[in-house]
């Protein structure tokens, strides 16, 4: 089972060779548009915001909401791991890499250009004059570092994220590919998959179940409550509450759900 997450600068050609990897590696491809579908099903509210607009615009919208609201954070995480579990996937940003940092299995790459080649190749691909293209790239640019940062407070220029990162000013996409394709396989590890995917289907159950939490018990801390299930189906919620009432409530939610055999309390009251 092989997990790659694709994180690319605009005008790097990361798109494509995104796709070019999942054909040749007979993987799925997830986009943006999974995300969204599969936020939708998994949170009534969400869904509600979603079917009030339709355009591509209203995407940075969508995700200045995950960003300013830590339920949806955490939902936003529990989706990256969920799809993350199906195996056999290239996933397209989002902060992928973040979330599933703890995976050794998961392939993390960056792919980068020079701004200048970039703005060449979007003027081409776009019919964009120099001006536009630069104020393009720009614009994505800076959507994408504030997404990131708001959300996980990490930089995509932090290389610890990525086990590579590819320059295509001096690979073409051939290249990247095969180079890409070999570090999937030497990432590889068959003998534990089934255990890589009922790991990563416990971290989407936690971070579902802390997004619940989140929805309705505030956090005096900046972090908020956070939750992990084991593989015996103890989930341990750690943070701080405003009381013992709000405490009782997030483990009364954590029961609430079946998986979930027990719950470790460890929240700790501090009054805003």
């Amino acid at each position: 089972m092989a997990i790659i997450t694709i994180s690319r600068q605009v005008g790097s050609f990361g798109d494509e060779i995104a796709a070019l990897v999942a054909r040749k590696l007979d993987h799925q491809i997830i986009d943006n548009d999974r995300v969204y579908i599969l936020a939708q099903e998994h949170d009534e509210d969400f869904k509600n915001a979603c079917s009030l607009y339709s355009t591509q615009l209203f995407r940075g919208f969508l995700e200045r909401y995950f960003a300013n609201n830590p339920a949806y954070k955490s939902l936003f995480e529990s989706i990256n791991c969920e799809l993350a579990s199906i195996g056999n996937v290239v996933i397209l940003g989002r902060g992928a890499q973040i979330v599933l940092r703890d995976l050794a299995e998961v392939l993390d790459i960056r792919i980068i250009a020079p701004e200048e080649i970039r703005v060449k190749r979007v003027m081409e691909q776009k019919s964009l004059t120099q001006h536009e293209a630069l104020d393009y790239v720009h614009h994505h640019d800076l959507g994408r570092r504030v997404l990131i940062e708001s959300i996980f407070q990490r930089s995509l220029d932090d290389l610890y994220l990525y086990d590579m990162v590819i320059n295509t000013a001096f690979f073409n996409e051939g290249t990247a590919v095969d180079v890409i394709c070999r570090a999937a396989e030497e990432k590889k590890r068959t003998d534990d998959e089934k255990q890589i995917t009922e790991r990563l289907k416990r971290m989407a159950l936690s971070k579902r179940i802390e997004s619940a939490i989140r929805k309705q018990v505030i956090s005096t801390h900046f972090k908020g409550i956070e939750a992990s299930l084991d593989a015996d189906g103890v989930l341990t919620l750690i943070g701080y509450v405003r009381d013992e009432k709000d405490s009782l409530l997030a483990e009364s939610i954590a029961k609430s759900f079946g998986a979930v055999s027990d719950v470790s309390n460890r929240l700790l009251t501090k009054g805003l």
